[in-house]
């Protein structure tokens, strides 16, 4: 395990499961949805994956497996942005 993994795993309160097949799930915000890729998946956030990183609300609902959560932005580096559940 690298430095760099080690220091993910002890800053993250839970283990998040990264699928080897990423899910389909939506950002919605207001009256709009935008699709997404759930690339890994925890009780206290998630990585997700968008088409375009030009603009992104700071809050929205994240749709995915029939679950809602209710979520803020935690981090963003080109398409991927790390997500903090309410």
């Amino acid at each position: 395990m690298s430095q760099r993994t080690t220091a993910n795993a002890v800053r993250r309160a839970a283990c998040r499961i990264t699928s080897p097949h990423p899910q389909i799930g939506a950002i919605e915000f207001g009256n709009e949805a935008i699709p997404c890729t759930v690339r890994n998946l925890s009780p206290h956030g998630a990585c997700i994956e968008v088409n375009s990183p030009l603009w992104f609300p700071d809050g929205f609902v994240l749709a995915v497996d029939g679950l809602r959560h209710t979520c803020r932005v935690a981090w963003k580096k080109d398409r991927r942005i790390g997500l903090r559940f309410a």
